[in-house]
């Protein structure tokens, strides 16, 4: 029998005419007043002509003219920090609401959160507060956290350091402070600074307006300072953008509520308590101790692989930290006898240290026990 051989050429091809990589279309809103030099202005347009992923065109204010001029752009970002700023024109701002009403989607940052008034998509007035920055010896650390977890904080743990400046500094953020709520917005992060989470500082918004979506960020989005959390402000502004032109997302979405607390009673068939009695804690001897009679208010700690106890020697917990993550502080613990009225609080006494490698033991001596 004979063999026929049969020779299958397969040519894949891989030119630009075959295979395109999809890129957001990005118009940078900015004004012929600002520019091409205006730095911020110009470091967020190199930004995105950095990446790959985008393709990045300037819009100028003065140019908006009819709703052609901006309806193709995927994303319309809005970014710059001059605080004597707003658009004016009505016919733009009807354009813009125009374009966010048809599925746009926009991006505000630093001073042009305040559009968020200009375009009457949020009533209440946007407030703008100078922020000092000082290294107290823990760095400049400024940035953003959200409520649990947002997509815009992908990567990020639910919140990022995007700003740290080199050197002490003023820096501006707008938003909505204290009891100043905003009304049709929905709060995504709120201020975060070394270790603090300021709830009542609500700093980035998102808003449905119409088929669109639009984001407010009112602080540390600086592209043309020197920045050692660069790299995280990029990753977070990349997110922004994927957040905002795609539909589908991530993690899961939450926002801050500031509607008032209240405690609600828990009820279940399962629960049952269960009553156990205590029992002496025996403690091993141990050759790695150090005992002095009288605790100072000396620093000390007791670390296991996760969890990290810090206080001072005489009572009390100053911090308790699972890393990154500090669970509570400033705990105070006293003890009230049967036969007197008053709380004596052990951070008050002198009691016997003994500082071993797993543990402070404090050991109190009173009239009525020890």
């Amino acid at each position: 029998m004979k063999q026929i051989t049969v020779l299958i050429i397969v040519t894949f091809l891989t030119s630009q005419f075959c295979y395109s990589q999809y890129q957001i279309s990005i118009g940078l809103l900015t004004t012929k007043t600002f520019q091409d030099d205006q730095k911020e202005v110009a470091a967020a347009f190199d930004f995105l002509e950095g990446q790959d992923q985008y393709n990045p065109t300037k819009i100028y204010i003065e140019d908006i003219s009819t709703i052609d001029s901006i309806e193709n752009f995927d994303i319309i970002w809005f970014h710059h920090n001059d605080p004597s700023y707003s658009i004016q024109n009505s016919e733009t701002l009807d354009l813009l609401n125009q374009y966010l009403q048809e599925g746009g989607k926009m991006l505000l940052t630093l001073d042009a959160f305040r559009s968020v008034n200009d375009l009457g998509i949020e009533p209440n007035s946007v407030e703008t507060k100078n922020k000092e920055v000082a290294d107290g010896g823990y760095g400049r650390k400024l940035g953003l956290h959200a409520f649990r977890s947002h997509p815009i904080f992908d990567g990020l743990n639910g919140g990022a350091y995007i700003y740290k400046p080199q050197q002490d500094t003023s820096v501006r953020i707008s938003g909505y402070f204290d009891l100043n709520i905003p009304q049709n917005g929905a709060v995504v992060a709120v201020d975060w600074d070394y270790i603090f989470i300021r709830e009542n500082a609500k700093l980035v918004l998102e808003y449905w307006t119409g088929k669109g979506k639009l984001l407010a960020i009112g602080a540390y989005t600086v592209l043309s300072e020197s920045n050692s959390s660069r790299q995280h402000l990029e990753l977070f502004l990349n997110n922004c953008f994927d957040y905002l032109n795609e539909d589908k997302t991530k993690s899961p979405v939450h926002h801050w509520q500031y509607y008032p607390q209240e405690v609600i009673p828990f009820e279940s068939d399962h629960f049952e308590v269960i009553e156990r009695k205590s029992n002496p804690w025996k403690i091993e001897e141990s050759d790695f101790s150090i005992i002095r009679d009288k605790a100072t208010k000396n620093y000390c700690e007791a670390a296991g692989e996760r969890i990290l106890i810090m206080g001072k020697e005489t009572g009390g917990i100053d911090e308790i930290w699972s890393h990154p993550f500090m669970a509570f502080r400033d705990y105070e613990a006293g003890i009230k006898f049967s036969n007197k009225d008053s709380i004596i609080w052990l951070n008050e006494q002198t009691p016997q240290i003994e500082i071993r490698p797993e543990s402070c033991i404090r050991n109190y001596a009173f009239q009525n026990g020890s």
